[in-house]
């Protein structure tokens, strides 16, 4: 595996309002301030409230409201890569991989020494209304998967 790091934040966002919650840290311009430099969702509308809701009803409609909730999920990029625009594709061909099967939101973030993506994925998917779940192997594997994507971005760009 390259240098592309993906790394699952171990929460369950479980409680009311928790979705919403960690939707604004990654999305909202007036909190995130200078961190944010884009986001965009797959499946759900551009609008926070409206997005954390709908994944919630969707949830709660199927009962697969209890658990873990959405897969926070952070692509962390080497410190070489600056051009934002290279990662603002890597975000655009992600959310295609991940919102095949599941509904998302993800924003760019600069805060650290690194360009990263946040990406919240509903559990539940709106193909199957299953949820889900994968033993350590498998999650392994869909985490090689997303690096190897966006690796894919990086070397298209020139920046391997």
């Amino acid at each position: 595996m390259g240098n592309v790091m993906v790394k699952r934040v171990n929460a369950a966002y479980s409680e009311a309002g928790d979705i919403f919650r960690v939707m604004r840290y990654m999305c909202s311009e007036k909190d995130c301030g200078q961190r944010l430099s884009y986001w965009n969702t797959r499946g759900l509308p551009k609008d926070l409230e409206k997005a954390a809701s709908r994944l919630e009803q969707s949830q709660a409609y199927l009962g697969k409201d209890s658990g873990r909730r959405i897969n926070h999920l952070i692509v962390s990029f080497p410190e070489t890569v600056q051009d934002e625009k290279i990662v603002y594709i890597a975000a655009e061909r992600l959310a295609d991989l991940l919102g095949e099967e599941y509904a998302l939101l993800y924003g760019v973030h600069q805060d650290t020494d690194h360009l990263h993506i946040h990406f919240a994925m509903n559990t539940v998917s709106y193909r199957t209304g299953k949820k889900f779940h994968a033993n350590w192997q498998e999650f392994q594997a869909w985490k090689d998967e997303i690096a190897m994507c966006a690796e894919g971005v990086l070397e298209e760009w020139g920046c391997k």
